[in-house]
C-alpha cells in the first residue's frame, strides 16, 4: 500500500466486526440481566430493557468518541475514516441515535401496541398507528436488505446508519502491517460473503408470500386447462370442506365457489379475512354464504 493511502476495510473484516459486537452485547446483557434478577426488584425487572439499552448506548458512544470505532471493529483492526478534521461529535451522536435510541423507541412503542392490542382497538388512532407500525416494519426490512446488497457489491457502509452518517470503515495502519497472506484473506472474504448472502436470503424469504405466488400459478394453469376453480382434479364438483377435506359441518360457500366448515373458516381467519387453500382466493369471513343441507 502506498504511503498516505487509506485501505478500505475488507468485507470479511467488517462482517466479523459486526458479529463480535453482537457477541459482546449478548454477553454483557446476560451479565446485567443476571444481576437484575438476583436483586429481585420488580421495578428494575420492569425497566430491564431500558437499562440494557442505556448501557449499550454508553458503550457505543464511548467507543466511538475514544477510538472512532466500536469494540468489535477495534478487535479486527478497523476504524471509521476520520478525514482531516476527524469525525464530528454531531455525526457520532446521530450515529448513536440511529443505532441505539431509535430501535429502543421502536421497541417500546411496539410492546405498548401489543399490550393494549391496538390492532383490534375501537380507538381509531390506535388502529391507524398499528397499521403504520406494520408498514414501517416492512419498509425498514426492505431498506436494510437494499443496504446489505449495496454493501456486498461495493464494500462500503455495513449498516444503514453508517450510510446516513457517511462513515466508511478502513483498515488501521497497525492491522495493515500484520496482513501477510492475501490468499488466506481472499478465502476468508469469500466464506464470509457467502455467509452474508445466505443470511440475506433467509432475511428476504419471509417477505415473500409463497402461497399467493403458488396460488396465482395454479389459477393460471387451471385457466389454460379450462378447469373451473370450484372443481377437483377430475373436473367434478368438490363437495368437501376446502380446509379439512371432510363433509362440511355448517357448510358455507365462498365467492370462489369452494365449500368450508364454518369452524374451519373461522379458525383460519386473520383480521376478518382468510385465503382459500385450493384456489388461494382472498375471502372475507362475513361474506361466506350459509348453504342449507
Amino acid at each position: 500500500m502506498e504511503p498516505g493511502v487509506e485501505l478500505l476495510a475488507l468485507r470479511a473484516f467488517q462482517l466479523t466486526s459486526l458479529k463480535l459486537d453482537e457477541a459482546l452485547q449478548h454477553n454483557f446483557d446476560a451479565h446485567v440481566t443476571s444481576i437484575l434478577d438476583s436483586l429481585e426488584n420488580p421495578y428494575l425487572l420492569r425497566v430491564r430493557k431500558d437499562i440494557l439499552t442505556a448501557f449499550k448506548g454508553l458503550i457505543h458512544l464511548g467507543s466511538l468518541l475514544a477510538f472512532n470505532a466500536t469494540y468489535g471493529q477495534r478487535v479486527v483492526g478497523l476504524q471509521y475514516q476520520t478525514g482531516k478534521n476527524g469525525i464530528s461529535k454531531l455525526r457520532k451522536s446521530i450515529h448513536m441515535i440511529g443505532t441505539i435510541i431509535l430501535p429502543w423507541l421502536w421497541m417500546r412503542i411496539y410492546d405498548r401496541s401489543l399490550e393494549e392490542d391496538w390492532n383490534t382497538s375501537n380507538v381509531s388512532w390506535k388502529q391507524s398507528a398499528s397499521a403504520w407500525l406494520h408498514h414501517a416494519e416492512k419498509a425498514g426490512k426492505v431498506l436494510e436488505f437494499g443496504n446489505h446488497l449495496l454493501f456486498l457489491m461495493f464494500g462500503r457502509y455495513l449498516s444503514l446508519m453508517d450510510r446516513v452518517c457517511g462513515l466508511v470503515l478502513i483498515t488501521t495502519p497497525e492491522k495493515e502491517k500484520k496482513l501477510q497472506s492475501s490468499n488466506s484473506l481472499n478465502f476468508l472474504s469469500r466464506e464470509l460473503l457467502w455467509n452474508g448472502l445466505f443470511e440475506m436470503a433467509t432475511f428476504l424469504l419471509p417477505l415473500l408470500d409463497f402461497r399467493f405466488i403458488i396460488g396465482r400459478m395454479i389459477k393460471k394453469i387451471n385457466s389454460l386447462r379450462g378447469v373451473s376453480e370450484n372443481t377437483d382434479s377430475s373436473g367434478t364438483q368438490n363437495p368437501n370442506c376446502a380446509i379439512c377435506g371432510r363433509n362440511p359441518w355448517s357448510a358455507h360457500l365462498g365467492k370462489c365457489g369452494h365449500l368450508f366448515c364454518y369452524y374451519c373458516a373461522a379458525s383460519q381467519c386473520q383480521q376478518g379475512s382468510l385465503q382459500c387453500p385450493i384456489c388461494f382466493a382472498d375471502l372475507v369471513l362475513n361474506d361466506l354464504v350459509r348453504v342449507s343441507s
